[in-house]
């Protein structure tokens, strides 16, 4: 989990509030192998609440809401809309709740 000193910057803006997961591959047709998805979805998840790294009211988006790309592919954007924690993203709400941690998925 990255700490004060490790902001990134894969979606501008929102870095100091929201964690970035990759997953390596094309998702347009296809999503990623289920076990990868499910460590992401629940131990990674329940990790870093459980470590005070990720508030238990996080929110779940792709990576293509607030910012003009077709990342996570498709096919995985809609695999992610039926998780737990996923909303559209509302970027007048996410500068509003800058406490809130935001998960965003990406691929390389």
């Amino acid at each position: 989990m990255k700490d004060a000193a490790g902001i990134g910057a894969h979606t501008y803006g929102y870095e100091s509030k929201g964690y970035g997961i990759a997953f390596i591959g094309d998702y347009m047709t296809s999503l990623p192998f289920q076990h990868s998805q499910q460590l992401v979805r629940d131990p990674l998840t329940q990790c870093a609440v459980s470590a005070g790294r990720l508030m238990s009211i996080y929110i779940l988006h792709g990576h293509r809401e607030p910012v003009d790309t077709s990342c996570p592919g498709d096919a995985f954007y809609s695999e992610i809309r039926t998780w737990s924690h996923f909303e559209v993203c509302q970027p007048l709400l996410n500068r509003i709740m800058t406490d809130l941690f935001v998960i965003w998925f990406r691929f390389y």
